[in-house]
């Protein structure tokens, strides 16, 4: 018969020194985890603004006359069709598209 208590005896001090070992791994972890974090958030990305340009090219070939190029356009003309197009048109005009 072979007697059992030293074998008992060094798997609890194993067990005691692994639940130690075990502490400061999951702290060291739980470190490198907070500074990945900090570097992902170094690493975010900005989003680009989509480039936007005032002559549609959808509308590119309209064309205003010379009464309409000559209007004072004001806040209260914005955000119709009709300004649009001559706003495009008088784009087109000084930038020679």
């Amino acid at each position: 018969m072979v007697d059992r208590l030293p074998f008992q005896i060094v798997d609890g001090v194993r067990y005691e020194s692994s639940k130690k070992l075990g502490k400061t791994i999951r702290a060291k972890i739980a470190a490198n985890r907070a500074s990945d974090k900090d570097k992902d958030e170094a690493k975010t990305l900005v989003k680009k603004a989509k480039a936007t340009y005032m002559v549609d090219p959808w509308k590119f070939a309209s064309t205003a006359s010379e009464e309409e190029l000559a209007l004072e356009l004001t806040e209260a003309d914005l955000g119709t069709e009709d300004t649009h197009r001559i706003l495009q048109c008088k784009i087109r005009l000084v930038f020679k598209f």
